[in-house]
């Protein structure tokens, strides 16, 4: 090699170290189905590499193949090439794509020329998930899981489809602490629904209350991609799919990228969020009557107090109390209305649910109260009936012609029940039937999805949570029991005496002693049970 022509490759490798688009289209090769060409940067990548390449935190909302993880592995080997003791960290959703990523830098590290590979650093290790170099410098790949990064001081870390990790919440606290100390992040995704982490993540960069760059690349970030394309390529997909992979906006990617069951721009034409009159907690004083109180840490929020003659309806969902599960919730509807009035979120445990409940529903004028008998349920169901002695409970109801009433107190969500209040919660926010101000709630409303199970079966998930969803869903399946409740009573009396518990005792000695007689129920026929004692289920 003569003088001239080292000169002139030492001065092309200081053109590559000082930009990295110079290097990635003269140098950077890339595998397409059929060839091996150099990498031709498109407009929003060159957009992307600028941000990156000036140091800041980045998000990025993209759609599917447009190039993205092929440009952060080619940026996240020039990092390393070019640069001593630089420590770069790729994320990914499993291994195999961890593998994947990581191929892509190698491949074109293969393919540059001779003299470039001679004048870097020399390659010390590699393997399937690592590429190290003589410099200090190193790339490694690995599967987003829940040690992921920790104990690594990085000065890049790339997490790649980072919406679609197991916990994309506990990877950026393993993430942020590892690079501190002049470290940077890039973060690249299509979206995986809204209201989860990822998009409330987004959503803050988006309004500059974060330290990351918010970025979105739609569909047609490739050229050659027009209506044309699209149409034929996306003719095939579930509305949901083509929100996902091919969005023209980052709202439209993030609502319906998650088959959401209710139809967004129903819900916000609907649903008029308004402030609560009240945030706090709901105390009993001295005399035994409740108020409204301030408080640090609310856990009630309502939009109406109760109203004397008004009825209400309480749906509720009941979780275990952990720190970090999920909310125990209930929702109070004005049935007169059908004006959600107050909702109430916390984590706390079953027992003291249960106390809650009962203060909520007689403050609410002794409303009809259906908290959800599933698993942690049934201790609070339980202590409302045996201990609290709560006086309008719901009692399930058969679905059938008569309506009869089971002594099955709370409402039992299952795979018959669920899809019905689902849709029936649906029709009546569509019908303007149930009123809603609570943003919360709207929230989890339109990140609430459809979800296919491996048995092909249908059913439902919130993102991240659903508890206020559930309640405002079961409150409105009580709307129509409340004026039966008012019925029966009146009809009836008040059902469950102790004349009618004293002579099944009567009947069940009389039974004992001659065995050959008819059941000691036979023949007798007991009150209907009073459904503002225990009501339906």
């Amino acid at each position: 090699m003569s003088t001239r022509e080292g000169v002139e490759q030492e001065l092309e490798w200081r053109r590559c170290k000082a930009n990295p688009v110079y290097f990635m289209e003269r140098y950077w090769h890339i595998s397409i189905p059929g060839g091996s060409p150099l990498f031709e940067l498109r407009s929003p990548q060159l957009e992307a590499v600028g941000v990156w390449e000036g140091g800041d935190n980045t998000i990025s909302l993209k759609a599917r193949q447009i190039g993205w993880s092929t440009l952060a592995a080619a940026y996240a080997f020039w990092k390393v090439f070019f640069h001593s003791d630089e420590t770069v960290v790729m994320l990914s959703r499993t291994e195999n794509f961890a593998k994947k990523l990581l191929q892509m830098s190698k491949y074109g590290f293969n393919r540059l020329p001779e003299w470039m590979q001679d004048r870097g650093p020399g390659c010390e290790k590699q393997n399937l998930l690592e590429l190290n170099f003589v410099n200090g410098s190193s790339i490694e790949s690995m599967a987003s899981r829940e040690n992921a990064a920790r104990g690594i001081t990085a000065s890049l870390i790339i997490a790649d489809e980072w919406a679609f990790f197991n916990d994309p919440a506990e990877a950026w606290t393993a993430i942020y602490p590892a690079t501190e100390v002049g470290g940077q992040i890039i973060g690249i995704s299509t979206a995986n629904g809204f209201g989860n982490w990822f998009h409330k993540f987004y959503e803050s960069a988006k309004a500059g209350t974060n330290n990351f760059v918010a970025m979105f690349f739609a569909w047609d970030a490739v050229p050659g991609r027009d209506g044309e394309w699209y149409k034929k390529r996306t003719k095939d997909m579930e509305p949901w799919q083509l929100s996902q992979e091919y969005p023209t906006t980052d709202e439209e990617a993030f609502i319906a990228s998650g088959n959401p069951v209710y139809d967004t721009d129903m819900l916000k034409q609907r649903i008029e969020v308004l402030k609560p009159e009240f945030e706090g907690r709901l105390a009993i004083d001295q005399e035994g009557g409740f108020q409204l109180i301030q408080s640090d840490a609310p856990n009630l929020r309502t939009w109406e107090r109760p109203q004397a003659d008004m009825s209400y309806a309480i749906g509720a969902d009941i979780a275990a109390g952990g720190p970090q599960g999920d909310y125990s919730t209930a929702c109070v509807i004005k049935v007169n209305t059908g004006r959600v009035v107050a909702m109430f979120r916390d984590r706390v445990v079953p027992e003291d649910f249960a106390e809650l409940l009962d203060s909520l529903g007689r403050f609410y004028n002794k409303a009809l109260l259906a908290p959800e008998r599933n698993t942690h349920g049934l201790v609070v169901v339980r202590r409302l009936m045996y201990e609290l002695n709560y006086p309008n409970l719901y009692l399930h109801t058969r679905d059938n012609i008569n309506q009869t009433t089971t002594r099955n107190a709370g409402w039992h969500t299952n795979g018959t029940s669920k899809p019905v209040m689902v849709d029936e919660l649906g029709a009546a926010l569509r019908r303007g039937e149930v009123i809603l101000h609570d943003d919360d709630t709207l929230i989890e409303l339109m990140a609430y999805s459809r979800k296919i199970t491996s048995n092909g079966h249908e059913t439902y998930e919130g993102k991240p949570h659903d508890d206020l969803v559930i309640a405002l869903a079961i409150a409105n399946m009580m709307r129509p029991h409340v004026h039966v409740v008012k019925k029966k009573m009146e009809e009836e009396g008040d059902g469950l005496t102790m004349e009618f518990f004293e002579t099944l005792a009567e009947r069940a000695k009389a039974h004992k002693k001659n065995s050959s007689s008819k059941p000691y129920t036979a023949g007798y026929k007991p009150p209907k049970v009073n459904p503002g004692f225990i009501v339906h289920a």
